[in-house]
C-alpha cells in the first residue's frame, strides 16, 4: 500500500513537473515569429499620418514575391507587407485579426492569398496556442488561460526532448529590450543591409525579404498542383466575411488577388483541364460574393523566376510579380471607386 501511495505522489509530483517545464519552455512556440510580427507592426506605425496605406496579407509567397520599395515609387500609397510564412502555425483567423488591428480608415487591404487558405479547417491548433501564450497580446494568451483544458490540452503537446532548449528561448525573451531591438532594425534600413539568411535581420523596411537570387532550374517540380482540390471551407468564409464587414465599416478597400505559381506539367494555365479548376475556384468565391482581380494565368511564372521553392520567388520574379499585383490593385480601384484623398 505504501508503495502504491509513493508512486501516486511520484506519478503526481512529475506531472506537476512536466506540465510546470511546459508551460516555462513552451517548446512548439516560434519565437522569431513574434518578432517578425513587432518589426511589422513598428513598420505599420512609422507609415506617414496623412498617406493611404497598403497592407498586404499571404503567406510566405508575400514574404519573398512582393518588391514594397515598386509599390511605393509607382503609386501614391505608403506600403506594410503583413505577409507571414504559412507553415508556423499561424491560421487565417489571426491574420485577419491582425489586419483588423492594423488597418484605418482609408486603407487598402490586399491580399494575393496562398490558395492553402481558401480551404483551411478551424482546428485546435497548439503550435498557434503556445506562440500566443509565448508571444501573443495580452487577450491572446488570456483567451488560453482561461480555459483550463484547452491550456492543459496545449502544455501536454509539449515535447520532452524539447523543453531545455524552449527554456533557453524563454530566458533569451525575458531580457528582450524592445526599443534596443527596433532601433538595430533602424540601423540595418539606414545602412541598406539585405540581410544573411532567412531571418528577424533580413526583412526591409517594408517588411518583406528580398535578398534571394539564384533560380530554381535545376530543382523544377514535375509534379506540382497546386488546385488538387477546389473548396472554400466554412472558416475561410467566416474569417474573411469578418474581415470584409470590418473593411466596410471603415472605409477600406479589400482587394483579393492570385499568389504566385510554377508553370509545371501538373499546373499549366495554357492547359484546359488546370484552366477550367481555376474558372471553378472563381466562380465559387462569386457564389459567396467574393471578386477576385487580376487573370490567374499572368500569375505562372516559368521556373527562371523562382529561388528555392515553387512559393519563394527571387529578385526578378518579385518585380514581375509585384507588376501583376499592381495591375490587380488598378482592376480593384477601378471596380470598387476608390478615391485617393
Amino acid at each position: 500500500m505504501r508503495s502504491f501511495i509513493s508512486f501516486c505522489l511520484f506519478l503526481v509530483l512529475s506531472l506537476f513537473l512536466y506540465f510546470a517545464l511546459a508551460f516555462i519552455s513552451l517548446p512548439l512556440a516560434k519565437h522569431s515569429v513574434g518578432y517578425y510580427y513587432l518589426i511589422k507592426d513598428y513598420i505599420n506605425t512609422q507609415t506617414p499620418k496623412d498617406k493611404q496605406r497598403i497592407l498586404l496579407v499571404s503567406a510566405s509567397d508575400g514574404m519573398y514575391g512582393i518588391n514594397g520599395n515598386m509599390i511605393e515609387k509607382t503609386t501614391p500609397y505608403a506600403f506594410v507587407n503583413y505577409s507571414m510564412f504559412y507553415g508556423l502555425g499561424i491560421p487565417f483567423e489571426y491574420r485577419v485579426n491582425k489586419l483588423i488591428s492594423s488597418a484605418k480608415s482609408g486603407d487598402i487591404i490586399l491580399l494575393p492569398l496562398n490558395f492553402g487558405f481558401y480551404g483551411e479547417k478551424e482546428t485546435k491548433n497548439y503550435v498557434f496556442f503556445q506562440n500566443m501564450l509565448f508571444w501573443g497580446s495580452k487577450d491572446d494568451r488570456e483567451k488560453i488561460i482561461q480555459s483550463p483544458i484547452l491550456l492543459l490540452e496545449t502544455l501536454a503537446k509539449s515535447p520532452i526532448r524539447d523543453i531545455p532548449i524552449g527554456i533557453i528561448y524563454r530566458i533569451q525573451a525575458f531580457g528582450f529590450d524592445k526599443d534596443l531591438f527596433l532601433q538595430k532594425i533602424n540601423q540595418l534600413w539606414q545602412e541598406d543591409s539585405k540581410g544573411v539568411g532567412v531571418n528577424i535581420y533580413s526583412l526591409n523596411r517594408y517588411g518583406e525579404l528580398q535578398f534571394q537570387s539564384g533560380s530554381l532550374t535545376s530543382k523544377i517540380p514535375s509534379q506540382y498542383d497546386y488546385l488538387p482540390k477546389i473548396e472554400l471551407s466554412e472558416y475561410f468564409l467566416h474569417h474573411y466575411k469578418r474581415l470584409e464587414t470590418f473593411a466596410k465599416s471603415n472605409q477600406i478597400t479589400l482587394c483579393l488577388t492570385f499568389p504566385p505559381t510554377i508553370k509545371n506539367p501538373l499546373f499549366d494555365l495554357d492547359q484546359s483541364l488546370d484552366l477550367q479548376k481555376m474558372s471553378q475556384l472563381i466562380q465559387n468565391l462569386s457564389r459567396h460574393n467574393i471578386p477576385i482581380y487580376g487573370n490567374p494565368k499572368n500569375f505562372q511564372y516559368p521556373a527562371r523566376f523562382f529561388y528555392d521553392s515553387p512559393y519563394h520567388l527571387n529578385l526578378e520574379g518579385a518585380q514581375e510579380h509585384t507588376k501583376q499585383i499592381l495591375q490587380s490593385l488598378k482592376d480593384c480601384l477601378s471596380k470598387t471607386a476608390h478615391h485617393i484623398r
